[in-house]
């Protein structure tokens, strides 16, 4: 990817909770896990290091603590159980003997009281302790916390299809696909456990368990061998979401804050700029004071036309284009227009269309 300043990245390190261009666009918009707080500029940080005495986000926000809510028990999944810190472990973990929550929470009295709990006629008891209909048992779905309402049941005939949002064990058992690979085994034969490939962060698995990066998902393009990036989870956004032109979705909080969480920069067109900003012919809001900066913060350059020799000085190592722009010289004939008007790729000792081993350099004209 290409920074603000002109700085290309290996894409890899995009969203890797490390800000190296200048700005830190290569951290903003990226998705936070469940157990992680999302700083103001985009920094991912666990959420056990919210208002624990020491700023881990860049700009300190993690410790403004004047009037922090308590920490949503939405931050797990279903299927997961939310220790006192905010960390998230698998449910079957709770009351199983042993602390995962690094405070022992999962394991305190309060959460596991002595057994008292007695089933009715009508229902199942699970290993875990609670009741479940006996509707429930053997019914391809886990409702008991551990599961245990779908062991020990018969395999299901081959035929039996799985829905796109589950996953199908060796057995014939349908699970949540969204258990495949998270290190608890939940088929009877632990099938969802098996081959299994980790994928990083910034990727997503697809049903076969290959790797594609995320911004392939939802893009309108196959690109799993099953089809499921285009299938799983591209749903409409929620209430309190907006959806960005390419199809993602991100807080309604962060539209028009003038930095671009949408990868296309939709969710920052079309909005009405404060006394302090100044609108792209784009319609995109930038600070007043990046006006001829040298850099394009608009997608459409119009912040850096009509620039006046005396507005902006290029800085050493710069080119300044017709229409007084400022480029890095390492722009300067690479085959592509970085100037509105081309000037970068005149005068250029070479063709880019005859093949060349040697290193272009760019040859200024005489004054």
């Amino acid at each position: 990817m290409r920074c603000d300043d002109g700085q290309c990245l290996v894409l890899s390190r995009r969203c890797n909770g490390i800000e190296e261009c200048t700005r830190g666009e290569d951290e903003r918009g990226c998705p936070c896990q469940p157990d992680e707080w999302r700083c103001p500029n985009g920094q991912c940080i666990p959420a056990a290091y919210r208002c624990d005495g020491h700023q881990d986000c860049s700009d300190g926000s993690d410790e403004d603590c004047g009037t922090v809510p308590p920490t949503p028990a939405s931050r797990c999944s279903s299927n997961q159980f939310q220790c006192s810190n905010g960390n998230c472990v698998s449910q079957a973990f709770r009351c199983d003997g042993f602390p995962d929550c690094s405070d022992g929470s999962d394991e305190s009295d309060a959460e596991c009281p002595p057994e008292t709990t007695s089933c009715s006629s009508n229902q199942f008891a699970c290993s875990s302790g609670e009741c479940v209909g006996l509707d429930k048992r053997c019914d391809r779905k886990n409702d008991c916390y551990d599961n245990s309402d779908e062991r020990g049941c018969l395999p299901f005939p081959d035929r039996v299809d799985c829905r796109e949002n589950e996953f199908k064990c060796a057995n014939g058992l349908c699970i949540e696909k969204a258990w495949r690979c998270d290190t608890v085994p939940d088929c009877d034969d632990g099938s969802d456990e098996e081959k299994c490939i980790s994928c990083r962060p910034t990727e997503f698995e697809c049903g076969d368990g290959s790797c594609i990066p995320e911004y392939n998902r939802c893009d309108g393009r196959y690109d799993c061998t099953d089809g499921s990036d285009e299938r799983v989870n591209c749903a409409d956004c929620g209430q309190n979401e907006f959806q960005c032109g390419n199809g993602d979705c991100i807080p309604f909080t962060q539209r028009c804050n003038g930095y671009a969480e949408c990868r296309d920069r939709s969710d920052e067109q079309n909005c009405s700029c404060s006394s302090v900003e100044w609108q792209c012919d784009s319609g995109e809001c930038i600070f007043s004071t990046e006006i001829c900066n040298g850099v394009r913060e608009c997608s459409d350059g119009s912040d850096e036309r009509d620039c006046s020799d005396s507005s902006k000085p290029c800085y050493d190592g710069q080119f300044r284009c017709s229409t007084g722009e400022c480029i890095n010289h390492s722009r300067l004939c690479d085959g592509y227009d970085d100037c509105e008007e081309g000037q970068d790729e005149n005068f250029c000792p070479f063709n880019f269309n005859s093949p060349s081993n040697s290193t272009p350099e760019f040859v200024p004209e005489a004054p």
